[in-house]
């Protein structure tokens, strides 16, 4: 984490955070288009990603978030492919699904608060046909988070079998058990 980030962060200055993160960005991924062999600088780059979407969420911004974890996502998923026995990259692989799919359900609780329906949308549609679009849009939005959930499941399900007394991993993947089943009901 960028640590001027990270402190910034902690003193909810959140824009001044996301300027830190991008900064911190750009600086890895000069890094990592220098060698691109480096497994370190690449996962150091998902971070990053990582980092600003963490904050994009704080603001609210889940389009803008899921984009960033997206990005993130991409790099982890390759570097930890790149060494299947780095559990760490495996462990950052996992926790980057568990940031997808519990923002795909944040952004989700967040559009079935909303209780009006858009303004001018109501001359062309009827209430009961905005209502169905924002099902639809919640089932395929719950649909993805279960998904990535799932998918951030499997590898802890690799990775706690490789190290049973692991604790911590134990723990994550309670956690996505149950966020697993929260969204399945």
């Amino acid at each position: 984490m960028s640590k001027l980030g990270g402190v910034l962060v902690a003193r909810a200055d959140l824009a001044g955070a996301l300027e830190s993160f991008y900064d911190s960005l750009a600086i890895r991924d000069r890094l990592t288009q220098s060698d691109w062999s480096n497994g370190g600088w690449q996962h150091d780059l998902a971070m990053s990603h990582g980092e600003i979407g963490d904050v994009q969420v704080a603001q609210g911004d889940f389009a803008s978030a899921l984009s960033s974890y997206r990005d993130s996502l991409a790099i982890f998923d390759r570097v930890a492919k790149s060494d299947p026995s780095n559990a760490d990259w495996q462990r950052s692989l996992a926790a980057c699904y568990a940031r997808i799919g519990d923002t795909l359900n944040k952004s989700r609780k967040t559009e079935e608060a909303l209780d009006a329906p858009p303004r001018g949308a109501s001359i062309i549609m009827t209430e009961e046909a905005l209502d169905a679009l924002r099902r639809n849009h919640a089932i395929i939005k719950t649909g993805e988070a279960l998904d990535a959930l799932r998918r951030g499941h499997a590898i802890m399900v690799r990775l706690t079998a490789l190290s049973p007394d692991n604790a911590g991993w134990k723990r994550d993947l309670d956690w996505f058990a149950s966020q697993i089943a929260a969204l399945s009901q």
